[in-house]
């Protein structure tokens, strides 16, 4: 599915950001959803294929965008919950990745938090926006 710049834009701030979670020698193990990478992502969790994918052995990171009008849909709620379980199921240190609009960042943390406290997540979530503001649930 074609993407908007944004969506692109989000997805390259979290690859930016892999630098604080993987050493820099890994970072060619990533794969990503963007249009000059070669590497991207193909694994299916729950029917979903995330927007960024990094997994060694002690170590899974599963990267999502979304823009403003994507955060609550059905498939984006589904698609979180797939994403919590796959995390939940890894032996080892896991992460889930988020990049959002600043005007979004408030209200993705909110579900975030709603959501993991639900499924009793030891997952990591870190939650970015578009002027790098970090939170990390």
């Amino acid at each position: 599915m074609a993407e908007s710049i944004v969506h692109i834009n989000y997805v390259r701030k979290m690859v930016d950001y892999l630098s604080v979670l993987i050493p820099i020698g890994d970072r060619s193990l990533v794969l990503v959803d963007l249009p000059e990478s070669s590497r991207k992502p193909d694994r299916t969790i729950g029917n979903f294929i995330p927007d960024l994918y990094y997994k060694n052995t002690g170590c899974l990171i599963i990267g999502e965008a979304k823009t403003e009008n994507d955060i609550d849909r059905k498939h984006s709620i589904d698609q979180f919950e797939s994403y919590i379980v796959e995390t939940s199921l890894f032996n080892g240190e896991s992460h889930i990745v988020i990049c959002t609009s600043l005007y979004s960042f408030a209200r993705i943390k909110n579900l975030i938090r709603r959501m993991k406290m639900e499924q009793n997540s030891l997952t990591i979530f870190h939650i970015i926006d578009d002027i790098e503001r970090i939170s990390i649930i």
